[in-house]
């Protein structure tokens, strides 16, 4: 088996099908191709969005511009090598002849080997824990999330699982350690995801490493009487915008849309006591905040 028939041919694509489908390399390029690149786009575009590219802008473009830089910066950083590998599989997909299209599921020639189907389970795991680490979600990458988490679902089942199945029957034994490396990626992230990793985790390790900063600007903040050079800032590991009083709270808010906002509350006397405000503590004086209105 040669590099290119590891990516794109593991769970299924056995040399029987290959055979009697000649057209079958080409679709297993198709698919390999197509699950790569909607990937790196999904990534790409879930990140960017989650920095909240557009927070600030109309009242503070430069302080907005340079948070959202620094914030997608920070996710790059993280990512590079998952965009740099799926990228490189895009690129060698598409000159071995893969086109975008989708094949329908269980057909001979859908199949996709390990070499993209860990990548691409990787992304979507990396993708998770970043958005897990914020203290709310974000509407738009939430539904991305959803939409990508659902079309991985539904690849598991209709090709991947149904691929196996007949390459087992077909080879054997033989294709075993080739079927399992391709089934187990997204049953074994989903258990990591969903079960062994805490949910609250994300949030605590980002926080951990931010709250220094965040603390000082707080000190910072209150020792100005509220001045601050912009409105909108990157600090630690967060972008932050205005910084405003709620009972005895000072509240930073992260991400916000038209009837919610959320982000950290840095509390020094009463906590808000509304219904429409969910508020959570992490550690001494910092919690986080949400708003409804």
């Amino acid at each position: 088996m040669d590099n290119s028939e590891a990516i794109s041919g593991g769970c299924g694509a056995d040399a029987g099908a290959r055979a009697v489908h000649p057209e079958s390399a080409d679709g297993a390029e198709d698919v390999t191709f197509g699950a790569a690149a909607v990937t790196l786009v999904w990534l790409i575009l879930t990140l960017l969005w989650a920095a909240e590219p557009l927070s600030g802008l109309a009242v503070d473009p430069l302080g907005s511009v340079t948070a959202t830089a620094k914030h997608v910066g920070f996710f790059l950083g993280l990512t590079t090598p998952l965009i740099a590998l799926l990228g490189l599989v895009v690129y060698r997909r598409w000159k071995a002849g893969g086109q975008l299209r989708i094949p329908l599921p269980g057909s001979a020639h859908a199949a996709l080997g390990p070499g993209v189907v860990a990548p691409v389970t990787l992304a979507w795991g990396v993708v998770s824990l970043l958005l897990r680490s914020e203290p709310g979600y974000d509407l738009i990458s939430g539904i991305l999330w959803l939409a990508f988490t659902g079309c991985l679902a539904v690849a598991w089942l209709g090709i991947l699982a149904p691929n196996a199945y007949r390459s087992w029957k077909a080879s054997g034994i033989k294709k075993a350690p080739a079927i399992v490396s391709c089934l187990l990626p997204l049953p074994l992230a989903a258990i990591a995801l969903f079960i062994v990793i805490p949910s609250r985790a994300p949030l605590e390790v980002r926080f951990e490493l931010s709250e220094a900063a965040l603390t000082r600007f707080v000190e910072r903040y209150e020792s100005t009487g509220g001045e601050s050079a912009s409105l909108t800032q990157f600090v630690g590991l967060y972008s932050v915008g205005e910084p405003y009083r709620r009972d005895g709270c000072l509240i930073l808010p992260t991400q916000g849309g038209l009837d919610y906002l959320a982000g950290f509350a840095y509390c020094t006397g009463s906590l808000p006591d509304k219904p429409n405000v969910d508020i959570d503590h992490i550690k001494g004086r910092w919690w986080t905040y949400e708003i409804y209105h």
